[in-house]
């Protein structure tokens, strides 16, 4: 029986506020969490650790006034550290590493007022665009279990995409939520580097790699990213660029864009041409919202 019927209606603001005025609890909704995840990882292959004394302890400190209070969350394996949890970058050689301190990022995300309950599948050291390790196998797609999820962050936009939780925590350097959420069916966004203050997940790829989430909901997105955002003085912050909230913005009509259209791969390798065609559809709906679209500078283009 469901803890909680309607859960996968609500993104996680929306959950959240439910708990703040009592009409659910977080012992619940972490319950349906769990419940959902059960049979959903029997198949997919999404979630390698849980932590039900972590949840527990959590719940126990929420802060009934936090962003995110009492939202079921799932975090990627990559270089987060939770005291007592498993931190494996999906690699054989570390998947019995057991971190003995929080990083600062995972202090953060507890004091938005997630229950954290488990770590998402990741590429080994989040190298690749598929998640089909050695240590733990292949993530599936919900879609297809023919396909993979993709990568790296491909067992976070798995539990999202399957309501298991409205959003968890994805890393991006050259995709790694993007992609994911794209084969998934969610929404995948990656912030500007050095916008996350909390930024403690070392500085790969000369500062291309940022923490973000994977999510159903754009507002939720843009909440993280409220919480997260500001400027700390390191060699890659940035200040928030706009005068308003992110979650404000996103209640506000957007002005006209010029929007450029690439369908060619900076490498000049091959692109499929489902891809082309999907980047073109994309393109036409960009234009009907009243946007301008660049075909220009000899990008090369295929016929719907």
């Amino acid at each position: 029986m469901s803890a909680f019927p309607d859960y996968e209606k609500y993104d996680a603001l929306a959950l959240a506020e439910l708990v703040k005025k009592g009409e659910v609890s977080p012992q619940e909704l972490l319950l349906e969490a769990k419940n959902r995840l059960s049979k959903v990882n029997p198949i997919h292959n999404a979630v390698i650790y849980q932590s039900n004394a972590l949840a527990k302890n959590l719940i126990k400190k929420l802060d009934k006034t936090s962003l995110f209070c009492g939202v079921p969350f799932l975090v990627k394996d990559l270089k987060l550290s939770f005291k007592g949890v498993p931190m494996s970058n999906g690699s054989i050689a570390m998947r019995d590493y057991i971190p003995t301190n929080n990083s600062e990022m995972v202090d953060k995300i507890n004091s938005a007022g997630f229950i954290t309950f488990g770590k998402t599948t990741t590429s080994e050291w989040g190298a690749s665009s598929l998640v089909n390790t050695t240590a733990f196998g292949a993530t599936l797609n919900p879609w297809d279990l023919t396909k993979n999820s993709g990568g790296s962050s491909g067992g976070s936009s798995v539990v999202v995409a399957t309501r298991v939780v409205p959003m968890a925590y994805s890393t991006d350097g050259g995709g790694s939520i993007r992609l994911p959420a794209s084969y998934c069916g969610i929404f995948g966004f990656k912030p500007s580097k050095g916008l996350n203050q909390y930024e403690d997940i070392s500085k790969p790829w000369g500062g291309a790699v940022v923490s973000h989430v994977s999510s159903i909901s754009v507002r939720d997105s843009a909440a993280y990213l409220d919480f997260f955002a500001g400027n700390k003085g390191n060699a890659y912050s940035v200040s928030k660029p706009r005068k308003n909230s992110y979650l404000f913005s996103t209640t506000q009509s957007e002005k006209k864009l010029t929007i450029g259209l690439i369908t060619e791969a900076p490498t000049k390798t091959k692109v499929h041409p489902e891809c082309i065609n999907a980047a073109n559809i994309a393109a036409k709906y960009c234009e009907a919202l009243g946007h301008d679209v660049d075909r220009q500078n000899g990008i090369s283009m295929a016929e719907n």
